[in-house]
């Protein structure tokens, strides 16, 4: 973006170091509990008590520490589903039905709402769109 509009040039890079800054933080106890339910999504039914108590900590303390990352454990469960949803999506093995049951949906049109929400698109038109 260098060249004849700088101005572009710092906004763009001051955008990029923002969203790096957000991703380094995730380093904490939110990494730590995306990878445990990476490992083992079945967690993706416990609530912050059994996540907390997984972990070896207090919930109201997990609580804090993802609130001091600027994060919740609602919004860990929420990425979480939406990465694996995109991920079992394009491995191509397990039915919508089925990845519906394992991110812990009450039914497929829960599923296709929220997937909505995050992709704009149903489940299955984002994976005919070969992603």
């Amino acid at each position: 973006l260098e060249g004849a509009f700088p101005a572009l040039h710092e906004q763009a890079q001051f955008l990029a170091e923002q969203r790096l800054d957000k991703e380094v933080k995730r380093q904490g106890v939110a990494a730590e509990v995306e990878s445990l339910i990476a490992r083992e999504p079945t967690l993706l039914a416990l609530g912050v008590e059994e996540m907390a108590d997984r972990l070896g900590l207090h919930p109201r303390t997990l609580q804090r520490r993802l609130k001091d990352e600027g994060d919740t454990y609602l919004h860990v469960q929420a990425r979480m589903r939406h990465r694996l949803a995109c991920q079992w999506l394009k491995e191509g093995r397990l039915t919508i039905d089925d990845i519906s049951t394992r991110l812990g949906f009450s039914d497929r049109r829960a599923f296709t709402a929220a997937f909505k929400r995050w992709e704009g698109v149903t489940p299955s038109a984002w994976r005919d769109r070969g992603h």
